[in-house]
Formats: C-alpha cells, sequence, structure tokens
C-alpha cells in the first residue's frame, strides 16, 4: 500500500512545493508519519494498519519530492550536487 501510494504522494509535494514553499512542504508529510504511527500503534483490527499505510505512502511520496529541493536550495553551491546524491543513496 506504501508503495502505490507514493506515487501520488509525489505528484501532490510537487503541487504543495509550488503552492506552499519547501519548508512547509516538509512539516506535512512530517505530521502525518506521526499522527499516522500513533493511529498504526492503538490500531484495533489489521484493517486500520493497512488504510493508515495508505497515508503513509502519501507523506513518502510528498516527503521524497520535498526533501531534494530543499536540500538543492539551501546548499551552497560547490557541494550542492554532492549533498542531494547522499540524500538519494
Amino acid at each position: 500500500m506504501i508503495v502505490a501510494t507514493t506515487i501520488i504522494g509525489v505528484q501532490f509535494g510537487g503541487w504543495m512545493n509550488d503552492k506552499l514553499g519547501r519548508k512547509r512542504s516538509i512539516l506535512v508529510p512530517d505530521v502525518a508519519f506521526f499522527l499516522c504511527a500513533l493511529v498504526m500503534v492503538v490500531a484495533p483490527v489489521p484493517l486500520v494498519i493497512i488504510m493508515v499505510r495508505v497515508l503513509v505512502g502519501l507523506g513518502v511520496g510528498m516527503a521524497s519530492m520535498t526533501a531534494p529541493l530543499y536540500i538543492y536550495e539551501a546548499s551552497p553551491t560547490k557541494i550542492r550536487g554532492a549533498l542531494v546524491s547522499i540524500n538519494g543513496s
């Protein structure tokens, strides 16, 4: 479920980067990860865990779109490519 919804999260993350900016776009998936983790801890049935994993997948997609852009913009020019490459590995 996470991998399937990550594709949608990446597309939504690109739109969110344009509308909210990089810093706020990083906070949205962070809050989603935290809340989803709490829900999965107290989930009464496995179906709830599966449904929350969909939201986690959206968060993974948004974060994987936003983090490299933020690193690129915040890093010095000389080491910019290396820092973005390290994030991808």
